[in-house]
């Protein structure tokens, strides 16, 4: 089993990596927390419902809640004036 913190240090990684290469940045935290449900359900020993929510919470912090509620609202606004 591969501890959270790891998990969250891949994360971040490869959120920054995505960052290098002009990925959207108001999509990483939506990427982070699907990477961390994957990962928790892949590396741990546990149920369904516990490896979910662990992969969430990873993912929520390796983007930062705040800024993650922030970036994801603003995108949704940009994405309704422009469609």
């Amino acid at each position: 089993m591969i501890e959270l913190g790891v998990i969250t240090s891949i994360i971040i990684a490869v959120s920054q990596g995505l960052k290098e290469i002009d990925f959207n940045k108001k999509l990483i935290p939506i990427v982070n927390v699907l990477l961390g449900i994957s990962l928790c359900m892949i590396f741990e020993n546990a149920g369904l419902k516990e490896s979910a929510l662990n992969g969430i919470i990873v993912g929520l912090t390796a983007s930062g809640l705040y800024s993650s509620a922030k970036n994801v609202k603003q995108f949704i606004k940009e994405d309704d004036h422009h469609g």
